[in-house]
């Protein structure tokens, strides 16, 4: 991290290009509003989410990102409190100053994020607005990326603007992810990428064999070709789906043990996914707790 990310940093065109971003610093930020930024101003932010429903900064945040995308979690149930790391919450459609009225999409310039040095997990709906790099974001570690549609960006662009290597979590919605590749996310521990119905997306490859950490795996109408998870001890849940096939898929399954491969389907019902546990055969420490299979295939092959 460079030095100059940690000192007080004036609140001008310089360091902050955009004057959407610079407004909403200054309101919600630069509490003493003296135009600087100083290091204690800032120093609490450890989590960021943009275009969520609201602005301002707040002292709660989620266990898990997922869940904020999820109906069934309301109120708090989702979110936790603490008392010395702050949210910071900017959404460029709202209006501070008459918050009746909404602002139209406009692309944002984050730059000057950099400066906001503790910052851990980022949480981006319409992503496709967003423009600048996190990649001096030493401390950052989780990513939740959403775009309004499929295509407005990709996996490039994502290694780009975000510091993949050094993620522990990577969740991308509407994402075009056809070049994924993991093997440089050593301390990668969940990977969700998810994709609308009817997508047809498919990964020649998903070597997922340098990712000793990953405890969850969720592919969602993007398929792979082959997927082998026997490097994956620490993996937990497992939910390969596509939306419209209705035919399994065998991936590979095998025992360090016994030296003894096994398959398991896990693709795919898509209207009528059912979600039960599942036990390795051969007692092996990994257990599948959430596994998404056909009526029909409800054991181990």
């Amino acid at each position: 991290m460079k030095p100059e990310y940690l000192q007080d940093v004036p609140l001008d065109q310089a360091h902050f290009p955009d004057e959407q971003l610079r407004t909403k610093l200054k309101y919600f930020i630069d509490t003493n509003k003296d135009g600087i930024l100083s290091r204690q101003e800032r120093e609490n932010i450890y989590y960021l989410s943009l275009y969520s429903s609201y602005n301002g900064v707040t002292k709660t945040w989620y266990p898990d990102i997922d869940y904020s995308a999820q109906p069934k979690y309301s109120g708090d149930s989702y979110t936790v409190r603490d008392e010395t790391k702050r949210t910071l919450s900017l959404n460029f459609n709202v209006n501070d100053e008459n918050p009746q009225h909404a602002l139209a999409d406009r692309n944002v310039d984050l730059t000057g994020i950099e400066y906001f040095f503790n910052l851990q997990e980022v949480k981006a709906n319409k992503c496709e607005l967003l423009k600048g790099s996190f990649k001096n974001n030493a401390n950052l570690r989780k990513i939740w990326i959403r775009c309004s549609k499929l295509g407005d960006k990709n996996y490039d662009t994502i290694q780009t603007d975000f510091p993949v290597s050094q993620l522990t979590y990577m969740h991308l919605e509407n994402v075009n992810a056809g070049t994924l590749d993991t093997k440089q996310i050593p301390n990668l521990e969940i990977l969700r990428v998810i994709l609308p119905d009817g997508s047809n997306s498919r990964l020649k490859a998903l070597d997922l064999s340098k990712n000793l950490m990953l405890k969850e795996l969720t592919l969602t109408n993007i398929m792979p070709a082959k997927l082998d998870l026997r490097k994956n001890q620490k993996l937990e849940t497992v939910k390969v789906s596509s939306g419209k096939s209705k035919k399994g898929q065998l991936y590979e399954w095998a025992s360090d043990n016994y030296g003894i491969k096994k398959h398991i389907c896990l693709l795919y019902i898509m209207r009528r996914k059912r979600t039960r546990r599942v036990r390795s055969p051969l007692q092996r420490k990994i257990k599948l707790r959430c596994f998404t299979i056909l009526p029909e295939t409800r054991t181990l092959i």
